[in-house]
């Protein structure tokens, strides 16, 4: 177990969204409203009519990395070990071989390798003589459990998606692999789950006119493994735990298994879904009006709980409204300075599950050769009546999220970024900043656990 922490390191290096979404972090940047704007590879799930008014073949190579810790991680103090005198052993202690002692590097107090170990959980035999190679699995044992409970106790999701899409005139076609790490707060963390996702989606458009349509499809796999609960004082029990799981208890067996996926493939698929989805757009000038269905299989399951053909259509319809103002879709022409503006309903038939999105991006382009954009979002439940709705009861503040976001390209290289935050934490932030009296903490302490921010970062090769 003596390089688990090198192992560990190497599993954040890799890992740096949540698992496999349908949508990359420009699409969560304008709050998901994307139904009537189709120009990217995001139109492939989103509304695959959108194709039709791409003029030209783009080839993006991306990976995204998201974050989104507890609020309790801002405040995080790794766990101190009683037994050596409140001394971590990773950064303050170091190894005497002259006397066998570990030494303390701020006060130069000492404690024995015995005590050290037994301070960790280590079953020793007493003698006062111990190798400097059980000092350093002391040391990556330590490392090891601290970065576990961080990660169970501070981190809802953490990881990374790979993507690779193509998009033409009237066909797109995308792969998405995600490594990623699941958490545990609120609650104590003594659970960590670690996901692998794939995902292979493929679409075609067709335009008459002005008017487009499109199908898609999709196929989603996931599966899961929840890591033992690795602790100090059930050091053996946790070497047992990850032979019985891995089939070994070296560090880097199971980092390789992990990262390269085998591990997964081994298991099996725990969840899969195939889908297909359709959705259609008209453009008048710099207007796009678009619908869409997801997944069009539930519609004709006769056990849904809606019973007439329209209504289960209605109860998966997606509706937008969006405007451009290079119009891109009636010329496809690109000036200097570009607006747009979008907003979606989801789901407009189903209270429980019925959505709102607004969206926009201002960029400024040199052709497409440089360009910048600032981008923001709102997104919100919508399980209001429409009755309640016309008698403008319409927001909900305790669901809705507000995301800000930007992105810039230079030749074939571009970074985009999306930072996701609940409308309950930027309100509570303003009451925070305007009360002389009250303090971060005080923040921290007033919001839920999943109030944190939420952070996506893409870097893209574009061709």
């Amino acid at each position: 177990m003596r390089r688990f922490t090198l192992t560990l390191h190497i599993l954040l290096l890799i890992m740096a969204s949540g698992s496999i979404a349908a949508n990359n972090t420009r699409f969560t940047a304008m709050g998901g409203a994307f139904t009537a704007i189709g120009d990217d590879a995001n139109t492939i799930k989103a509304n695959p009519a959108g194709l039709a008014y791409l003029n030209s073949g783009t080839l993006v190579l991306s990976a995204t990395g998201s974050v989104h810790p507890a609020f309790s991680a801002f405040t995080y103090e790794a766990p101190l070990i009683d037994d050596l005198g409140g001394k971590s052993p990773l950064f303050d202690l170091y190894y005497d071989r002259s006397d066998s002692s570990v030494y303390s590097s701020d006060d130069d107090s000492s404690t024995t390798y015995n005590q050290a170990l037994i301070g960790l959980g280590f079953d020793t035999t007493g003698s006062s003589s111990i190798e400097y190679d059980e000092f350093s699995n002391m040391q990556s044992w330590y490392e090891a459990t601290t970065i576990f409970d961080f990660l169970a106790s501070q981190i809802h999701t953490m990881g990374l998606t790979a993507d690779v899409s193509y998009v033409d005139k009237n066909f797109g076609a995308s792969y998405t692999r995600g490594l990623s790490v699941e958490g545990s707060p609120p609650d104590p963390g003594n659970t960590l789950d670690v996901i692998s996702s794939y995902e292979y989606a493929i679409a075609v458009g067709q335009r008459i006119g002005n008017l487009a349509f499109g199908v898609n499809t999709a196929y989603r796999a996931s599966s899961t493994v929840r890591m033992p609960n690795l602790t100090f004082d059930t050091y053996n029990k946790s070497c047992t735990d990850l032979v019985d799981l891995f089939g070994t208890d070296d560090p880097d067996e199971i980092g390789i298994k992990i990262a390269t996926g085998s591990f997964f493939d081994d298991r099996g698929k725990e969840t899969n879904h195939f889908s297909i989805g359709t959705g259609s757009m008209l453009a008048v000038g710099p207007v796009t009006i678009g619908a869409s269905l997801d997944d069009i299989t539930p519609i004709f399951l006769r056990d849904n709980h809606y019973n007439k053909l329209s209504q289960r259509i209605f109860h998966n319809l997606n509706i937008g409204i969006a405007y451009e103002s290079n119009e891109r879709k009636q010329d496809s022409t690109y000036n200097f300075a570009n607006l747009i503006l979008a907003a979606d309903v989801k789901n407009i038939g189903d209270p429980d599950k019925r959505t709102l999105h607004l969206g926009g991006e201002f960029g400024l382009s040199l052709g497409e050769i440089l360009t910048a954009d600032a981008r923001a979002g709102y997104t919100q439940d919508l399980h209001q009546s429409f009755n309640q709705m016309l008698d403008g009861d319409i927001w909900d503040e305790e669901s809705s999220v507000w995301s800000f976001g930007v992105g810039a390209k230079m030749l074939i290289f571009q970074l985009d970024m999306a930072l996701t935050i609940p409308s309950r934490t930027l309100q509570q932030a303003i009451a925070v900043s305007m009360d002389d009296n009250a303090s971060i903490e005080y923040l921290f302490d007033s919001l839920e656990s999943y109030d944190g921010p939420r952070l996506m970062v893409t870097g893209s090769v574009v061709f």
